[in-house]
């Protein structure tokens, strides 16, 4: 009998052995499949360059939150308007100049 319970625990051990292998082999490949390490880097990837978007998002929004306050004021509705449609004041002038192309050169 007593060969038989050694025989026993050796072979819990080598069952234990096995099952741990085999676990760790199946996590192994499981890790590097397209589930696995590559998707989850992938993943964060995506994840900083939306995080990136958003900041820029947030910024602009923020720039058109100041622009609508400073637009609330009489003066900046005023220059706004006369900037957009071209108004003057009376006696005033206004210069507009056009970028002048160079000519082509000559052809042959």
């Amino acid at each position: 009998m007593i060969g038989t319970k050694h025989m026993t625990s050796k072979l819990k051990q080598v069952g234990s052995v096995a099952l741990i292998l085999a676990a760790s082999g199946y996590a192994f490949t499981r890790l590097q499949g397209p589930q696995g390490v590559p998707a989850l880097l992938n993943k964060y990837k995506e994840l900083r360059q939306l995080e990136d978007q958003n900041e820029s998002l947030r910024q602009d929004i923020r720039k058109r939150q100041l622009r609508n306050e400073d637009l609330q004021k009489d003066e900046s509705i005023e220059l706004e308007i006369r900037n957009r449609f071209h108004m003057l004041k009376p006696k005033e002038l206004e210069f507009r100049f056009q970028d002048v192309k160079p000519a082509a050169p000559p052809t042959r």
